[in-house]
């Protein structure tokens, strides 16, 4: 997976959204920002925000909200 950082951010968004159906919201933020490592979309943003405000971390949680809608598509 190093050489394919899309494939890489594929799984790392189907392991975050499998860990916060399993409510573990901090493995879930670390999991989208590695996503958004590998490459920022509007979507990813509004996941890890999410995810950001159902771990408790409301002023993480509004940057990042800030962040994806400078990305939303017009």
């Amino acid at each position: 997976m190093a050489g394919d950082p899309a494939k890489a951010a594929h799984f790392a968004v189907a392991a975050a959204e499998e860990a916060e159906t399993a409510l573990a919201f901090d493995r879930a933020v670390t999991l989208y920002r590695t996503a958004l490592e590998l490459g920022t979309s509007h979507a990813l943003g509004v996941k890890l925000a999410h995810a950001l405000v159902h771990a408790g971390r409301s002023a993480e949680a509004g940057a990042m909200f800030e962040r994806a809608a400078k990305t939303a598509p017009a």
